[in-house]
């Protein structure tokens, strides 16, 4: 059958968006354990933003969440 008959808009998941908040800057291990409970997956949000240098992580700047599967 049509596999997308089987597949609900309520059951896909999309990456967040979200501001570097004031304090946070320079520590994705922090946003990390905000959003997904634990400081372990930084790299992941490091890694989607194409952010290399820590440096680059800085508050105010506009990055993408993606979602921890």
């Amino acid at each position: 059958g049509d596999w997308s008959s089987d597949v609900c808009s309520s059951d896909l998941v999309y990456d967040k968006y979200t501001v570097i908040p004031e304090g946070y800057a320079y520590r994705p291990d922090l946003v990390s354990n905000k959003v997904y409970g634990y400081p372990d997956s930084w790299w992941l949000i490091m890694q989607a933003n194409q952010i290399y240098d820590i440096k680059d992580f800085v508050a105010g700047k506009t990055i993408r969440i993606p979602v921890n599967t």
